[in-house]
């Protein structure tokens, strides 16, 4: 079973080398697919050996890009991250018992509770987070923007807790994004 992480970045230099180094020991592959990035975030990634560092023109689509960085990726298995996004090490350390777990229940996609970190401290959600980010390579992202997963026919929750980090400089850069996607 192979396992292949994937990434999508467009000016993501504060935050994309903690996301690869939490992971990079624990997958056989990172695909890092970067929309256009005019900062240091090609060069940061080209830094870690088993990065394997796209430059794709951002498509002002969420999932589109997404879905890119999976056709890349050659796993059964992918671990879809945000730049801004981490697990902690003895998680990370535990995918691959998670996926064949799952693959040996028939369950082709995985879901996991995620903590919302903002300017240092952990935030308090009005109702739980929960993410798909482990699923089988023939899932697929849909929507361009608060992008769902399709194509899966089982799923659970993975007992793994991911660590999603902003700051408010951060969150303003997204949200000019978000409102130029939603506002098409």
């Amino acid at each position: 079973m192979k396992l292949s992480c994937c990434i999508i970045t467009l000016n993501e230099e504060s935050c994309i080398d903690e996301a690869l180094s939490c992971i990079e020991d624990y997958v056989d592959e990172l695909i890092v697919v970067d929309g256009g990035s005019v900062d240091k975030t090609v060069s940061i990634a080209e830094k870690h050996p088993l990065a394997q560092v796209h430059s794709i023109p951002w498509p002002d689509d969420f999932s589109l890009q997404k879905n890119k960085s999976i056709e890349l990726a050659s796993g059964d298995w992918i671990l879809s991250l945000d730049a801004d996004e981490t697990l902690r090490p003895y998680e990370a350390a535990a995918l691959r018992v998670a996926v064949e777990a799952a693959d040996a229940e028939g369950v082709d996609a995985l879901w996991l509770l995620r903590q919302n970190i903002v300017d240092g401290k952990l935030t308090k959600p009005i109702r739980p987070d929960t993410q798909y980010r482990l699923f089988k390579s023939y899932c697929r992202w849909k929507g361009s923007v608060h992008e769902g997963l399709e194509g899966y026919n089982n799923a659970k929750q993975c007992a793994m807790t991911l660590f999603h980090y902003r700051d408010n400089d951060l969150r303003s850069r997204s949200h000019r994004r978000y409102q130029h996607l939603v506002g098409r």
